[in-house]
């Protein structure tokens, strides 16, 4: 909504007054938040994003999750697992990379260490550790669980089906994966969507460690006459088919990438396509031309938003700041509400 109002008349632009902050001794999140709404910047985008959550899940839509950027190994994964597991959200698009982190550091604790942006990449080479900004992944235990998934998931997956040629929704190998973790004790993205039945669409899975390991079962199974093939167009049918079944619909969109598109542009095959409510996190700017920074409203010309009434928000920001933020403040509203 903030987002629309940008060519009203100045007097239809007048709110009330800007709101002085203070702080206090046990505050909640929650009550934080509040005050951003009355202040400026992306404080009062933040406060905005949230009424828009929180009103989008009290007033029954299907919240559907995108996920990019490094948001996993950054340590929000358990976080956005509790978010399923909570009806804050109940369907997750994301890139093939967070959901290779989320499955590593549930099957491998420990894989991902603090570290520094400082370091050399070329000792880090040599030390096989991997280096995203200040986190370094150890390739020891990281290569432990895609090997696992090489040998013995995938291969699982193919011989449940017949023919040489095992055409599988990435969806349902996310579930696949997703059982396996769970089985594990695991409260990740996968597990937790696992668990309640919440799809996992990724519109890139080749385009990640997924796509390493399925093509490497492949060449290894070649001889047996079998292959793993996932179909894209499935997972679109499926997305769409969930968004029909569900017209009350907002997003929550996390760092943009094609996880954005893939799920605002599904929502053009819908009869009454569209959201309804939008908000996004992104550290990104619309004058580069990028999609991660694109603003909402420009969603509405190409119909991907619903222009009626519709609510949106950015918040130009580090999403590992302000997501988790923005999702305490939500769940504390929807479980006290005033």
């Amino acid at each position: 909504m903030g987002e629309r109002k940008k060519h009203a008349g100045v007097h239809e632009q007048w709110g009330p007054p800007v709101k002085e902050r203070k702080v206090r001794p046990g505050m909640t999140v929650s009550e934080l938040v509040e005050t951003f709404a009355g202040s400026a910047y992306n404080a009062r985008r933040l406060g905005r994003a949230v009424d828009i959550w929180a009103e989008a899940v009290a007033g029954g839509a299907r919240v559907y999750l995108t996920l990019a950027g490094a948001m996993t190994p950054a340590g929000l994964r358990r976080l956005i697992g509790q978010l399923v597991e909570e009806g804050l959200v109940h369907a997750v698009i994301s890139t093939g990379a967070n959901l290779a982190h989320d499955a590593q550091s549930g099957a491998q604790p420990g894989s991902l260490i603090q570290g520094s942006e400082l370091a050399d990449d070329a000792v880090l080479r040599d030390q096989k550790v991997f280096r995203i900004y200040d986190i370094f992944v150890r390739d020891d235990m990281w290569d432990k669980y895609t090997t696992d998934v090489q040998a013995r998931i995938i291969p699982a997956i193919t011989r449940a089906r017949a023919g040489s040629a095992s055409v599988v929704a990435p969806s349902d190998i996310f579930r696949a994966l997703g059982d396996d973790l769970a089985q594990r004790g695991d409260d990740g993205v996968l597990a937790s969507c696992a668990k309640a039945g919440v799809r996992v669409f990724c519109p890139a899975i080749m385009d990640s460690d997924w796509g390493i390991r399925i093509h490497n079962a492949n060449q290894k199974h070649a001889p047996e006459g079998y292959r793993l093939v996932p179909d894209q167009a499935k997972d679109l049918e499926l997305l769409v088919k969930d968004m029909a079944a569900n017209p009350k619909r907002a997003v929550v969109v996390v760092g943009g990438g094609s996880p954005k598109n893939f799920t605002l542009q599904s929502s053009l095959m819908v009869e009454d396509g569209g959201f309804q409510a939008a908000i996004q996190f992104t550290s990104d700017a619309p004058h580069w031309g990028g999609l991660s920074g694109a603003t909402l409203s420009e969603a509405i010309s190409w119909g991907k938003i619903i222009p009626e009434d519709a609510k949106l928000e950015t918040v130009y920001s580090d999403a590992t700041i302000t997501f988790p933020i923005a999702a305490a403040a939500v769940l504390d509203r929807l479980r006290h509400p005033t």
